[in-house]
């Protein structure tokens, strides 16, 4: 059963979460399942969280728009 959640934007205001759904990311033959929140307020189609990237070692390269993941192990 959903529960109710709210969440902020970076500038403050409210997002509409109406459900979450189960989603395979599939980034550079790296697979993983999440539960994402689904919102009607937000301009992307996706928003990774903090907790995602720090668990799968995501380098972000802002200037060139791309993300990496790289091996955990080493």
């Amino acid at each position: 059963m959903y529960k109710h959640k709210s969440h902020k934007s970076a500038n403050s205001t409210s997002i509409n979460i109406i459900g979450e759904i189960q989603l395979e990311i599939k980034i550079q033959g790296h697979t993983t399942l999440i539960l994402a929140d689904v919102a009607t307020n937000i301009i992307t189609d996706l928003l990774l969280g903090n907790d995602w990237i720090a668990e799968n070692n995501v380098i972000i390269d802002s200037p060139q728009r791309h993300i990496f993941l790289t091996d955990k192990y080493y």
